[in-house]
């Protein structure tokens, strides 16, 4: 059974002036398979990944959901979150709420939390729950990780330009 977490980041006022982060947060909360919602202000601060971490343990969560800015900048930060916590870094999503719904958005809060929200719900229940895509079961990648022996073969023919 999926138990999504959702995390609303304010990105400091790059988001959360325009969009109402919390009420994204309250909007996703009773969405099937979503087991816990909030925002904070900088989730890609120390704090903020105590936060999501601490989240999964105590919740039990087995997929999450970070709505902040571009995956360009912080995917990275966010799998390696999930993953120290002991969860799957491949069964995190991330929408970018930033650039898609709050800079494009500016001066229009509603229509911007509206967004925000259909953009979280798309990552958080059609992405990463198995209720949405017809499977019993939906599972992280699995990193495999091989010993390889580098070996160089030349051609001694210097004729040939290969």
């Amino acid at each position: 059974m999926e138990r999504v977490g959702v995390f609303i980041c304010h990105c400091g006022s790059n988001i959360g002036a325009v969009v109402d982060c919390a009420k994204v947060a309250e909007n996703v909360r009773n969405y099937p398979g979503v087991a816990f919602s909030t925002d904070y202000k900088y989730m890609c601060s120390e704090p903020g990944q105590e936060l999501i971490q601490n989240a999964i343990k105590e919740h039990n969560l087995n997929r999450v959901v970070v709505a902040s800015c571009s995956p360009r900048m912080h995917e990275k930060t966010f799998r390696a979150c999930v993953e120290k916590a002991g969860l799957n870094p491949y069964m995190f999503e991330m929408a970018n709420i930033r650039e898609h719904c709050s800079w494009v958005h500016a001066g229009k809060n509603e229509e911007a939390t509206a967004k925000a929200t259909i953009a979280v719900e798309g990552k958080s229940i059609t992405n990463i729950t198995a209720e949405y895509t017809g499977s019993n079961v939906i599972e992280g990648l699995k990193v495999n990780k091989a010993d390889i022996k580098v070996t160089a073969h030349y051609n001694n023919d210097t004729t040939s330009n290969v």
